[in-house]
Order: structure tokens, then C-alpha cells, then sequence
């Protein structure tokens, strides 16, 4: 019987010992805030590199607009030159078009993100620049 009281107690002891203890707190910690810090930094790397494609697009978009405002290339080889500025990979499709005294550039592009999970929670990914210009008077090219 002095048995069986010595045994709860020391277990009573223990358990009381292991509440009390601050031993691990921070490895909790750490494993609850990892997963949390690890997904903010990749939706902040995705959005970063959605902003650097969408400002690479308006810029391509930018100088075709304005090499055919200034007669300076057709349409046509404006469009080529867009296309060949970016990797195969990308997808590029550019259209430069002349409407009156205005020259339009379209640009569109298909982004991947880091991770394709969230390709789905982004919606539509492709991404569009389009520019307008007004065309200078001049002889076309």
C-alpha cells in the first residue's frame, strides 16, 4: 500500500514539475511562427516579381509605341522587337496598331509564379501593358 502512495505521488510531482517547467516554449514558438513568416515571404516575392514583369511589359510597350509614333519603325517590326526582348518562356505577344493620329501598343504575357498553388488564388494570369501614343507628323516609314 506505501507502495502505490509513493508511486502517485512521485507521479503527482512530476506532473507538477513538467506544468511548471518553461522548457521548450521557444521551440513552440518557433515552430508555430515559421510556417506562417515562410508563406508571408513567398506571396511577398510573388508580388514583387508580378510588379517587375508588369513595369518590364509597359516599358516594352512604351518603346514600341514610341519608335512607331516617330516613324521611326513599322508596326510590324515594333511588334518583333517587343517579343524579342523577353525569353521564350514568357509567352510574349505584342500588337502595335495605328488608329488615326494614334499608335496603340498591347503587350500581354503569361506569369508563372513561384509557386503554381497560388496561380489559382491569383485568377487570370497573364498580365497586359498597353500604351498610347500620339503619332507625329511625318513621313511613315
Amino acid at each position: 500500500m506505501n507502495r502505490s502512495i509513493g508511486c502517485v505521488t512521485g507521479l503527482s510531482a512530476r506532473v507538477e514539475r513538467f506544468t511548471k517547467s518553461e522548457d521548450g516554449v521557444s521551440t513552440i514558438e518557433f515552430i508555430f511562427w515559421v510556417p506562417i513568416v515562410t508563406v508571408l515571404m513567398v506571396f511577398i516575392t510573388n508580388a514583387t516579381l508580378v510588379l517587375q514583369t508588369q513595369t518590364l511589359l509597359f516599358d516594352a510597350a512604351r518603346d514600341a509605341a514610341r519608335s512607331v509614333a516617330t516613324n521611326s519603325v513599322p508596326p510590324e517590326q515594333a511588334a518583333a522587337r517587343v517579343a524579342d526582348r523577353f525569353p521564350p518562356r514568357m509567352a510574349v505577344k505584342a500588337e502595335v496598331t495605328i488608329d488615326g493620329d494614334y499608335v496603340t501598343t498591347v503587350v500581354r504575357a503569361e506569369y508563372r509564379g513561384i509557386i503554381s498553388i497560388f496561380g489559382s488564388m491569383l485568377g487570370e494570369t497573364d498580365l497586359t501593358a498597353s500604351v498610347t501614343m500620339w503619332k507625329e507628323p511625318g513621313d511613315a516609314v
